[in-house]
């Protein structure tokens, strides 16, 4: 899942229905043994942080059962069970990086809530596998979002089979571009196939953890194929720099920036002695930046925090002067981080609906995180391999 640390992996995997309706029983069971090996190895040779599993067709689940699928013991688990050998949803997790508060469960689903890392960032993963009935699905929508109402938190990614596609070319007959699979259903005969499974995630997820890549692997003895959500730690080089226009608003800046310029620089010719002190230039904006700025979305909170407070307090009784002149300070302060992020976010979106006065709706965070994830490269395809390193 690569929570907390961008370089853990997230693998669902779909056990499905490889096995035919007149199988006997011995059948079965040599089916079920070649799945958990299987698994087993999915979860060993690529290092998975977090697994979810659907249609696990087990009715009971023991703390034996996932060690072995796990590898070790360092691992804890979250079970719904199957219901006469159909259903069933396991999700298995690192015991050592996320340490589990609550679980949650429903038809359809299960959830559970973890604080992750060192850091202990407060997430919530969900495992999915919905059922086909159109009133069932919106049956569990509806106890997701009540729960995810009642149990708040900005961190949430909702993983499994949906049983359902978002458009037409998620049917068989596509011929759209994707990482690895365009599809991970495939019916038994080869006569339809679906893009069934995925991860949906909330905005504070993505600004958490920023841009994942999605794969679909080939399948084996499932109907489905493993999906893994990776976050790559690998070292692509320095970052561009990016000029933020609400700086010039800023009435230390030129001030910063002549006196930075004006120091004794390299010798050497004209152009090297030019780019050097813009080099030193950049680095000493970077720190300003966060000197003076910090995290804007960070300030604004504590700004309205600290407001909050004094009105709280003002409510009860009188304000000294001393509390007026700081409740009238942090309003100032506070339209003056706003400021600042509304002109960021104009300047990231570079879209026309910020001006259009659109900037909290949906649509336009959509439009930023959008504009980002078209601009990135996860990986290039060479003949029939997909190379992602930055070494290949």
């Amino acid at each position: 899942m690569g929570v907390g640390v961008p370089q853990g992996i997230d693998l669902s995997i779909h056990l499905g229905s490889s096995s035919s309706p007149g199988d006997d029983l011995e059948e079965s069971r040599v089916r079920g043994r070649i799945k958990k090996k299987k698994i087993k190895e999915f979860i060993s040779s690529n290092h998975l942080d977090f697994i979810a599993i659907q249609e696990s067709k087990l009715e009971l689940m023991s703390d034996y059962l996932c060690h072995f699928l796990w590898g070790n013991s360092f691992c804890d688990w979250s079970f719904t069970p199957a219901i006469a050998n159909s259903g069933g949803i396991l999700s298995i997790w690192c015991g050592s990086r996320g340490k589990a508060l609550c679980s949650f469960s429903g038809s359809g689903f299960v959830g559970v809530c973890l604080d992750w890392g060192v850091s202990k960032i407060r997430c919530f993963m969900v495992n999915v596998y919905s059922k086909c009935s159109l009133a069932e699905k919106k049956a569990m929508w509806s106890r997701l979002l009540h729960l995810r109402d009642y149990l708040g938190g900005d961190n949430w990614c909702v993983v499994g089979d949906f049983n359902s596609v978002l458009s037409t070319s998620e049917r068989r007959g596509y011929l759209g571009i994707s990482l690895g699979e365009r599809f991970t259903w495939f019916q038994p005969n080869g006569g339809a196939m679906s893009r069934l499974d995925r991860f949906p995630m909330s905005d504070g997820w993505w600004d958490l953890w920023g841009e994942p890549s999605q794969w679909a692997l080939p399948r084996d003895v499932s109907d489905h194929c493993p999906i893994i959500l990776r976050y790559s730690s690998q070292l692509w080089g320095p970052k561009p720099f990016r000029f933020n226009n609400f700086w010039l608003d800023h009435r230390g800046l030129r001030d910063f920036v002549t006196r930075v310029w004006c120091r004794p620089s390299t010798h050497g010719w004209m152009a090297y002695r030019l780019k050097e002190k813009l080099k030193a230039l950049k680095g000493d904006l970077k720190i300003w930046n966060h000197e003076v700025f910090g995290n804007l979305d960070y300030s604004i909170e504590l700004v309205t925090e600290v407001i909050k407070d004094l009105d709280l307090k003002a409510e009860r009784g009188p304000l000294s002067r001393e509390e007026i002149d700081d409740r009238s300070k942090g309003f100032t302060e506070l339209w003056r981080l706003l400021k600042c992020r509304d002109s960021q976010m104009f300047q990231r979106s570079r879209s026309r609906w910020l001006k259009e006065g659109d900037a909290n709706t949906g649509f336009y965070h959509a439009s930023v995180k959008r504009r980002g994830r078209r601009n990135s490269i996860l990986a290039l395809r060479v003949g029939d391999r997909w190379l992602e390193s930055v070494s290949e």
